[in-house]
């Protein structure tokens, strides 16, 4: 399906890069593994027909798309859950937090480089 590479790939980092799932209550553990992160990104820039200012914004796709799930949870728990199921109180507040925490992670990963 067409579409924004960078929404693709910041979406297989927000998903792939996390230990734990977005459903994860501990947010101590929500980390990004940075070898899936750049196995990601290696294998789009080798792999696929990418123009020059693509493959330069991989990494800000997963940035982008991670914070942007964050805000969707948050304003979603706001609006009394009406967009996403949740299975108990709080659910999506959790659920911002731990992209929260993504986000944050992804982003000191982002400085070391």
């Amino acid at each position: 399906m067409p579409g924004c590479v960078l929404s693709d790939v910041g979406d297989m980092i927000r998903t792939y890069s996390n230990p734990v799932s977005e459903e994860y209550k501990e947010i101590s553990k929500v980390v990004c593994n940075k070898t899936i992160v750049y196995g990601i990104l290696d294998s789009f820039k080798t792999s696929c027909k990418l123009e020059v200012l693509e493959k330069q914004n991989l990494f800000f796709g997963g940035l982008a798309i991670t914070l942007m799930q964050s805000i969707r949870f948050l304003t979603d728990y706001l609006n009394n859950d009406i967009y996403y199921s949740t299975n108990y109180e709080n659910h999506n507040l959790i659920r911002a937090n731990n992209q929260y925490q993504l986000f944050v992670s992804l982003k000191k990963l982002n400085q070391c480089n």
